[in-house]
């Protein structure tokens, strides 16, 4: 999928997330979990940036520092709010209200993101009345409007969460998300916890909300089909850092790194004759702490050399001439010919 790019709505530099583990009588700090280590990115306007990688490696925590839902430990955040570049990591919390009425999060369990105890109308409205929007007629107004938009019927809005199915449930995230007309939309594994027809049903409906409201996503999830149907760039995160970026399409047909290539392996392909074949990459005989200079996919790696259990791989770019940038982070990346996925799959 290709758009027409436009300058970037959100650019992420050397975030950091970095969380105490503590035991003992007193607390005493034993360890430190690295759970975002570095991460650099943009997202450009109008564009759905996916965030992949396996279950733990900090793409949800990524997101959430983003956001500022959690603080990270470093780094810097710039969101283009009304024209011009905002810090978000050196806003108080009544600015950051100003970035939050932009940038809005579709959660993952559409059961568990909902309070049941109030209905979809005050489900829905809780953002315009947190943000003082409109009077309470307005609000109602505004409501039935955003549910006919996801493929609610307005007449429901008096009803629970429980009275609705999966599918409908995470359509009514969806318009809590939507009601304050935000421009970046974070959404975290959106469709994981659906049904795959259902599933088609949301993705579907994001898109033809990103058109109809020039929407930009940062689409978190760790469903490679997913991600090659609906995303324009991609980055896969291992560990908390970023081991490689490029366009959906240069992702799944032609990996630069080893990790990736373990994960394309594991991606159905839609031909009854084809036996998959994912590759198990054997655990080697050095162990390499997370937190050594060392490449943190060594050890698991059949490609690793000397070099990489001995020094960390910078992100470098591994594109030539006018080819899209492709971002890796792989001291073999330029020696290796990894399989990927044919655009037929």
């Amino acid at each position: 999928m290709t758009k027409g790019m436009k300058a970037p709505l959100l650019k992420v530099r050397e975030l950091k997330k970095h969380f105490p583990v503590r035991k003992g009588l007193f607390g005493r700090v034993r360890k430190v979990v690295r759970a975002v280590d570095g991460v650099s990115f943009h997202v450009n306007q109008g564009e759905t940036f996916g965030l992949v990688g396996e279950s733990g490696c900090g793409k949800s925590t990524t997101a959430r520092c983003i956001l500022r839902a959690i603080e990270p430990t470093d780094g810097k955040v710039w969101f283009n709010l009304q024209g011009s570049s905002t810090e978000i990591t050196q806003l108080d919390t009544e600015e950051l209200r100003q970035v939050w009425r932009q940038a809005q999060m579709i959660f993952q369990d559409p059961y568990y993101s909902l309070n049941p105890r109030l209905t979809v109308e005050e489900i829905i409205s809780e953002p315009l009345q947190c943000f003082q929007v409109g009077t309470k007629a307005s609000r109602q107004q505004k409501v039935a409007e955003t549910m006919e938009v996801v493929g609610l019927d307005p007449n429901h809005m008096s009803r629970y969460p429980h009275a609705f199915s999966g599918g409908q449930r995470q359509r009514i995230g969806i318009a809590r998300a939507l009601v304050l007309n935000p421009c970046l939309i974070v959404a975290d594994e959106p469709v994981s916890a659906l049904d795959v027809s259902i599933q088609a049903q949301i993705l579907n409906l994001l898109q033809d909300l990103q058109d109809q409201f020039m929407l930009t996503y940062l689409f978190i999830s760790h469903d490679l089909g997913v991600v090659k149907h609906i995303c324009d760039r991609v980055a896969v995160m291992y560990k908390g850092q970023l081991v490689e970026l490029a366009t959906a399409h240069d992702l799944f047909s032609d990996p630069k790194h080893p990790y990736v290539e373990l994960l394309l392996s594991a991606v159905p392909r839609p031909d009854p004759n084809y036996q998959m074949k994912p590759i198990v990459f054997a655990r080697a005989k050095k162990e390499v702490s997370q937190s050594a200079d060392s490449c943190l996919f060594a050890n698991r790696c059949p490609y690793a050399a000397d070099i990489c259990y001995h020094q960390t791989p910078m992100l470098v770019n591994e594109a030539k001439g006018s080819e899209p940038e492709h971002l890796v982070a792989c001291h073999r990346s330029g020696d290796l010919r990894l399989e990927g996925v044919s655009e037929a799959e």
